[in-house]
């Protein structure tokens, strides 16, 4: 069978005959289509306001007629852009299989893929009206699209353009509910119209819980926020502040920067503060959370901060590390330097199960306590990368350093389920330390993004750039039960690795940001740009189930953005940015976050109920704080803030009605997760069919064993992440469960 492709043009110079089915079609790129489609029989041309369909020289016009709202995007780059040539021009143009039609007014989708040689086209929303949510213009008459949910059926409405009515006609669901439904066509003169049935889509909705200032009369920043066990938050980073919010007779600014961790109740109120410093500069940088305890990593040039139970009781550099825990209200459990004769920053703290304790940071010495008989005993370059895992006590185990004869920084590390040290950063070394099995063995640009995976032992299992001809840095690093490891950083390469499922294939800006995932092997599953025509930056990512939540900074007004975001727009010079993937790769929702002046989101953590606090650093008057917020104004010189977000996991869908339709109805899937082969449902009610659906609502898998209240469905064929697994009863039931599949 032919191969059908999408054309996406990147060199252009003339208009060729496009009449008949020719395979490629070049225009210049100042002509209004962009997009370019020979399925055999027809030309396809894809405009931002509508498509055009040619057939046997015959031309219907496809024209959106609800406003100039809407936005054409490319997925699904098969392979890397390719010759092509005419009878006169030569060029290069990327491939795709799925273009996208998105209305940032309705919510709704016209989406046209290519699978297995056929075009499939498909109508689906996320909002839920009875009227019509978006109408087109075909040659003198108007089409309507209403939405559809908890229907069988649905209508097409051909409304001439002096308002009479001409037509309605029903489109029937098909009984398999295939991901290609039954075709509608309406005969009008020589028009045709195909309408598709729209699926589920899993939405992930915002709302905001709580948002705050936490700021005094001088520079506050917050660097890193995690979950504590009540529901709450705790925060920390570094202020210039004398008066930081919450301090108490105990508390005193005593350096220009000096250590502020405070901790935050369910609700958004400030619980205690504590300041933590000498007469120097200190900065907490990194923090978790054991069951008992705040564990802070950070850094200072000051000899006189204050010890307790310390490990090394003395500077030995410029700038040394510092690991401080604290009692959960915020007293000091302990503390200690760590360092060499040069100069330190710890930068990620982590533990594992056994209570051992991880920092990681650059170090500019030649030595560091127990680094003798490490992995690389001595520095090699002007900053290397080092990592060291301490006991209870804070005495180190062993100590590394890491890097080549360049610069190397540890931006975070992370320990992952099958308790493996990942720490992560970007190199300027053309040596750096990479396994045999690496990826990327070597640096392709100025500076490359890097992660090293080390067991608790100290020894190393794998090592790999990442990058492409420019520069890159990672900050954001999580792991899974299965070794998947996750990276988000920023590149301003063109040429950075795109793989697998691809939101965004195409380099955007002067930064964009970027998301990976790699398999145990160390091969990227999937990798995708995130980003606008400016700078966008990730600082923060953490993986909560089948989900990643990543942090930043952005200074594009066209950042990919969700409609139902609580800030859908760019309002300052940069905003923050918090964005949802799925774990197979899938986008879910993003938000700005910011006012008129500059706004960064530097850390997020995700609880249980999905809860995604935020917090960073602000430069705007007019943040859109809570009422009822613990700190309602800005106070000067740049204030941090502090955001939780529910991001529910909703159904929202214009075919079937959310979540569980006939109350005192239930089901039981087991297991949940699952790694592989059937997974077995059991209801209270006679089962007449069940669907798995990914994120987007396409149909995935149906039911293959099934006897009266029991079906099973077979999960081999499916990749990791997200689904929804639908069961159907005879009498109407309707339950729908989140399904992860690792």
């Amino acid at each position: 069978m032919k191969k059908t492709i999408f054309i996406f043009l990147l060199l252009i110079s003339a208009i060729p005959n496009v009449s008949g089915r020719s395979k490629f079609v070049s225009a210049p790129v100042d002509l209004p289509w962009k997009f370019m489609l020979d399925d055999g029989s027809k030309t396809w041309l894809f405009l931002a306001n509508g498509y055009d369909v040619i057939d046997k020289g015959d031309t219907v016009s496809f024209r959106f007629s609800t406003g100039n709202n809407w936005m054409l995007t490319a997925y699904s780059s098969d392979f890397s852009p390719v010759n092509y040539v005419t009878s006169s021009l030569q060029g290069r143009c990327g491939q795709y299989y799925e273009l996208l039609y998105t209305d940032a007014i309705s919510g709704m989708h016209i989406e046209f893929r290519v699978e297995d040689g056929k075009l499939i086209r498909r109508v689906y929303g996320t909002t839920q009206q009875e009227h019509p949510v978006f109408s087109m213009d075909v040659r003198g008459a108007q089409v309507f699209y209403p939405a559809c949910f908890g229907k069988k059926t649905q209508t097409v409405q051909c409304i001439s353009p002096s308002g009479m009515f001409l037509s309605e006609e029903s489109n029937e669901m098909i009984g398999d509910r295939s991901s290609s439904p039954a075709i509608l066509t309406r005969e009008n003169g020589t028009m045709e119209l195909r309408y598709h049935l729209p699926v589920n889509l899993q939405s992930g909705s915002f709302d905001v819980e709580w948002f705050t200032y936490v700021g005094a009369a001088d520079t506050d920043e917050l660097l890193c926020v995690r979950d504590m066990p009540d529901g709450g938050v705790v925060v920390c980073g570094r202020t210039m502040s004398a008066n930081f919010p919450g301090m108490d007779a105990n508390d005193s600014l005593s350096g220009s920067y000096d250590m502020v961790i405070f901790r935050m109740d369910s609700a958004g109120q400030l619980l205690w503060t504590t300041i933590y410093g000498g007469l120097y500069y200190e900065s907490a940088n990194g923090m978790m959370v054991s069951d008992s305890s705040i564990y802070v990593a950070g850094s200072t040039n000051g000899n006189d901060i204050p010890l307790t139970n310390a490990f090394q009781t003395a500077t030995g550099g410029s700038y040394d590390a510092v690991i401080v825990k604290l009692n959960f209200d915020g007293t000091i459990a302990q503390s200690s330097y760590f360092g060499g004769m040069g100069a330190e920053q710890a930068y990620g703290v982590d533990m594992d199960s056994a209570g051992k304790i991880v920092i990681g940071g650059s170090s500019t010495s030649a030595s560091l306590p127990m680094s003798a008989s490490g992995y690389q005993p001595a520095g090699a370059g002007a900053i290397d990368g080092f990592i060291t895992v301490l006991n209870d006590s804070f005495a180190p185990q062993w100590t590394t350093f890491y890097g080549g004869t360049g610069s190397e920084d540890v931006h975070q590390l992370v320990i992952t389920p099958l308790n493996k040290i990942v720490m992560i950063g970007g190199s300027f070394s053309l040596n750096f330390p990479c396994t045999p099995n690496a990826f990327q063995p070597g640096r392709l640009g100025n500076c490359d993004a890097y992660y090293v995976v080390f067991d608790m032992a100290g020894n190393r299992e794998y090592a790999t750039y990442y990058g492409g001809s420019s520069n890159e840095d990672c900050f954001g690093v999580a792991g899974d039960e299965n070794g998947n490891i996750y990276l988000a950083g920023h590149t301003a390469s063109i040429d950075f690795n795109i793989t697998g499922v691809i939101f965004q294939p195409n380099f955007a800006g002067v930064n964009d940001a970027w998301i990976t995932r790699f398999d145990s092997t160390g091969v990227p599953v999937f990798s995708t740009f995130f980003g606008g025509g400016m700078d966008d930056k990730t600082w923060g990512m953490m993986r909560r189930d089948g989900y990643l939540y990543i942090s930043g900074v952005t200074h594009s007004s066209d950042l990919p953005m969700n409609v139902t975001a609580p800030q859908d727009s760019l309002w300052g010079a940069s905003d923050g940015f918090v964005v949802k993937f799925d774990t197979a790769g899938n986008y879910v929702t993003s938000t700005f976050l910011g006012g008129t002046g500059a706004d960064d989101a530097m850390a997020l953590t995700v609880n249980a109920d999905t809860m995604v606090t935020v917090c960073g650093i602000t430069y705007s008057n007019n943040l859109q704080v809570t009422p009822g917020a613990y700190q309602q104004a800005y106070v000067a010189s740049g204030d941090g803030f502090v955001l939780r977000y529910k991001l529910s996991e909703q159904w929202s869908s214009s075919a079937v009605e959310p979540s569980n339709g006939n109350p005192g109805t239930s089901i039981q899937v087991m297991p949940n997760p699952v790694a592989n082969g059937f997974v077995n449902i059991s209801a209270d009610f006679e089962i007449g069919a069940c669907y798995l659906l990914d994120v987007e609502g396409r149909i995935v898998a149906v039911q293959q064993n099934q006897s009266g209240q029991n079906a099973s469905i077979n999960c081999d064929a499916l990749i990791a992440g997200v689904y929804f697994l639908e069961v159907l009863g005879k009498d109407a039931e309707r339950v729908v469960v989140r399904l992860i599949i690792q």
